[in-house]
């Protein structure tokens, strides 16, 4: 799905120790820093930092989970999938997520270039759910 957006997406299945919010992104974080050889900590930090501002939904099923990082040149992603759904938020506002799309941007990136990208992820998470493939 999310195989377009830049020319190195990873695809990992995750069958989660923790099945929350919280263990999601720690395992997020884990699994981002071995694929984009960041550090975990840092890495970590900036995704919670980041759902502490508001989770960024794309489509019913799929959470775009935001970081930054000094040590990146270009936009990566890497979406996981997991094997049971976790309940991300609470009240109304929760969702049952079964994919995580991790964003990592570079540090010196732009307000506008961020939301750019998703924008992207969510056009072409729309685009899947309809079944017209991306763009």
């Amino acid at each position: 799905m999310f195989d377009t957006l830049f020319r190195k997406t990873a695809l990992v299945n995750l069958d989660l120790a923790d099945q929350s919010e919280l263990g999601a992104l720690a395992e997020a974080a884990k699994q981002a820093a071995k694929a984009f050889k960041l550090d975990e900590t840092a890495l970590h930090a900036s995704m919670l930092a980041s759902e502490a501002q508001g989770a960024q939904f794309a489509g019913d099923q799929a959470v775009i989970v935001y970081a930054s990082s000094d040590a990146l040149k270009a936009p990566r992603t890497l979406l996981l999938t997991l094997a049971e759904p976790v309940a991300w938020g609470s009240g109304e506002g929760a969702h049952a997520v079964s994919q995580l799309v991790i964003l990592a941007m570079p540090g010196d990136h732009s307000e506008e270039e961020k939301q750019a990208v998703l924008t992207r992820i969510r056009r072409n998470a729309s685009a899947t759910l309809r079944g017209g493939g991306s763009s």
